[in-house]
């Protein structure tokens, strides 16, 4: 049995991958979410944005994600300052868990990324033009989306270096 020390992820964070659940507690830099299914994706994803500053939570769904979020009620974490989400996400319809989020986090923008076609998001209940990340993209595209947001890169870094 793993048994995390104080300040360290519980096993519960490790179950459900996020990288360190209190992390943007600690520093004045916005916190992220990010929730993506594919771990190698979200780990990248995290990296590249940490490297830069920012400091993250992360999630493999929908469900996770709002778990997490309860946290805020606790004085656990946070408000996040942005959300960054797939569009296809087990566990939840993409529309439900964006108005969870709207209902949630009401001054957070939402910034969706996918890989899929624009016919299969509108199946998905999504509208193609509501897309700000289309998979594959770089770290500048990411940043660029996150600025575009109005969440402004933490200053002092130059990027993200050595993701």
């Amino acid at each position: 049995m793993y048994v995390a020390a104080p300040g360290t992820p519980s096993s519960r964070d490790l179950q459900f991958g996020f990288s360190n659940p209190l992390a943007h507690r600690r520093g004045p830099s916005p916190g992220i979410l990010v929730v993506e299914d594919d771990p190698h994706v979200r780990a990248l994803v995290v990296r590249i944005l940490e490297r830069t500053g920012f400091s993250c939570l992360d999630a493999p769904g929908p469900r996770e994600a709002l778990e997490t979020l309860k946290g805020l009620d606790r004085g656990e974490i946070l408000p996040p300052a942005l959300v960054l989400a797939d569009v296809l996400l087990p566990g939840m319809p993409t529309p439900e868990f964006l108005e969870c989020l709207r209902t949630r986090l009401p001054a957070a923008p939402v910034l969706l990324m996918s890989g899929c076609a624009p016919a299969e998001l509108r199946r998905q209940g999504v509208d193609p033009s509501e897309l700000a990340l289309r998979k594959p993209f770089g770290p500048e595209e990411l940043l660029s989306a996150i600025e575009g947001a109005g969440i402004p890169i933490p200053p002092g870094r130059g990027g993200p270096q050595g993701a």
